[in-house]
Order: C-alpha cells, then sequence, then structure tokens
C-alpha cells in the first residue's frame, strides 16, 4: 500500500494528512496520544475497497498546534475544510477516543453528506446540537 503524505491550509491552520486507496471515501480521526499511524493496519487490509484520509489532528505530529481551537467544533471544521481539499463530498467517518467527539461534531455539521459513523472508546463532551442525546 502505498501512502500519499500531503498538507492542506484549512480553518486557519495547516494539517499534514495522507491517503490511501481507492473507493468511497472514509475520514480517519484517531485518537489521544495517537497519528494518522493509528489507522495504519486498517488501510492496508482495506486499501483496495476505500479511499482513506487519515490527518494528524491540530495539535498533533506534523501538524499545526494552534493555542486554541480544540472543541469538537472547531476540529470538525478542520475536516470539513480537508474533505473540500481532497474533493469528497460524501464520506464515512472512523474515529477512536478523543477523535470521537469531533467525528460527532463533523456528522452533525455534514448531517446531508456523512454516509456513516463509526466510533471506538470515545468519550463524548462538548457537543450541543439540536437533538443530540449524550449517550452517557
Amino acid at each position: 500500500m502505498e501512502l500519499e503524505h500531503k498538507r492542506a491550509d484549512t480553518n486557519g491552520i495547516r494539517l499534514h494528512y495522507v491517503v490511501a486507496g481507492s473507493g468511497p471515501t472514509v475520514i480517519c480521526l484517531h485518537g489521544w496520544p495517537e497519528t494518522h499511524r493509528e489507522y495504519q493496519v486498517v488501510m492496508e487490509r482495506l486499501a483496495g475497497r476505500y479511499r482513506f484520509i487519515a490527518p494528524d489532528l491540530r495539535g498533533f505530529a506534523d501538524s499545526d498546534k494552534p493555542f486554541a481551537g480544540y472543541e469538537p467544533k472547531t476540529i470538525a471544521a478542520d475536516m470539513l475544510g480537508l474533505l473540500a481539499a481532497e474533493r469528497a463530498d460524501r464520506f464515512h467517518i472512523l474515529s477512536h477516543d478523543l477523535g470521537g467527539p469531533a467525528s460527532v461534531a463533523l456528522a452533525y455539521l455534514a448531517a446531508d453528506r456523512a454516509l456513516s459513523l463509526s466510533t471506538i472508546e470515545t468519550p463524548f463532551f462538548g457537543l450541543d446540537y439540536p437533538g443530540y442525546v449524550d449517550p452517557g
């Protein structure tokens, strides 16, 4: 599997991310203290069926580390800009750990474009959307 390393300016910051595979797009939001590499095994196994976009979220690895902007809605806005840069109109969302709240926010912000949301070991905080029910 070949990983293509890229950078995109989005929401006032510059993100590093990798793209691999072909097929329907899956955007991967990593947990703490992980990076895009958290999804390498998944990408290796499924790159023949899906196109993966796996960023280093703001504050991590080779992405910018601004002083503020770590709430779920802001990180979701980062992802919307990244998806626009990659011309991904429809997408699946895969997340883990602290990538989870931002993935839920992304699903709400792009409800007409998000095909599915899968998250594991996710703390839910900082979310306030009409109809949102805290799973706790």
